[in-house]
């Protein structure tokens, strides 16, 4: 049955309350998509994960009719307003009521294999967990060199004892073991490349947020290296360069967001200051 779950009517609202049930240890999963304005992808996407036993897309409040999509397609929805991306995944492992779940992006692309590994790893499984593997698209080819492909992420997992941590990387603390299983995944980057822009900004500032709250204090000397270390030792170190003008941008926007989150704390440290000066709350009431 399809659901739609309204919750705190997209108001910063506390996870939902944890189901009595006890926790399944059978191979059900769940596939569980994060969404915020995905329309052109997302109904490709629910028709691919057909094969699990449901499919659930928690929405952070998207205006271009991502939710109805996702739900004329046979998702259930939730909609829920993001802070940051782990804290939205453990809300959604509150709605989660079977053994396992799988965390597709909503700009992947599954082959129709995915469906049967994922089962067939889930029944034989001795672990928490497995990292699967990504290729990922940019220009409509992928990128074969730099850490780009595969690379693999943690993104099926037993949902009982699951914890997510971080903000922007976001991390999962598993108490068991971890495999890797390799799946046919394509992670394209180009749908629209103002939309990939859109989310270098995005992914900056939850960045900037996650730098502001370890105690990370700004430095000039970051501005220039901690970006360049990162486009750089993509383009040079892991050879990323070899993908032609595809991989310099590619990686050059890995650099800018770098860039974008340091400027950011810079700009909060900035406005820090201004308010501990004397007269600074006469000066701004004026």
């Amino acid at each position: 049955m399809v659901a739609v779950v309204e919750v705190g009517a997209l108001a910063q609202s506390g996870p939902a309350a944890p189901t009595d049930e006890p926790a399944r240890t059978d191979g059900s999963v769940t596939a569980c998509v994060l969404t915020l304005n995905e329309a052109p992808r997302i109904g490709q996407l629910v028709s691919s994960l057909s094969w699990a036993d449901r499919v659930l897309v928690v929405d952070a409040g998207s205006t271009d009719g991502t939710a109805e999509l996702a739900r004329s397609n046979g998702a259930d929805v939730a909609v829920h307003a993001q802070r940051d991306f782990a804290s939205q995944r453990n809300f959604a492992l509150t709605l989660v009521d079977t053994a396992w779940v799988f965390w597709p992006d909503a700009d992947w692309r599954l082959a129709a294999s995915v469906g049967s590994a994922v089962r067939e790893a889930v029944r034989r499984a001795n672990v928490d967990g497995y990292e699967v593997s990504i290729h990922n698209v940019f220009c409509g080819e992928p990128l074969r060199h730099g850490p780009a492909g595969p690379e693999y992420k943690l993104r099926l997992h037993r949902v009982c004892g699951a914890q997510w941590t971080g903000v922007v990387h976001e991390q999962l603390a598993l108490p068991g073991g971890v495999k890797r299983l390799d799946l046919d995944v394509l992670h394209d980057h180009t749908t629209d490349f103002s939309d990939r822009l859109a989310k270098v900004v995005r992914d900056a500032s939850l960045r900037a947020r996650e730098l502001r709250a370890s105690g990370y204090r700004f430095r000039l000397r970051d501005l220039f290296w901690r970006p360049a270390r990162r486009a750089g030792g993509n383009l040079v170190l892991r050879a990323g360069a070899l993908d032609g003008s595809r991989g310099w941008v590619f990686w050059g926007m890995r650099g800018v967001e770098t860039f974008l989150a340091l400027a950011q704390v810079w700009a909060a440290e900035q406005a820090d200051k201004q308010a501990q000066e004397p007269g600074a709350g006469s000066r701004g009431a004026r």
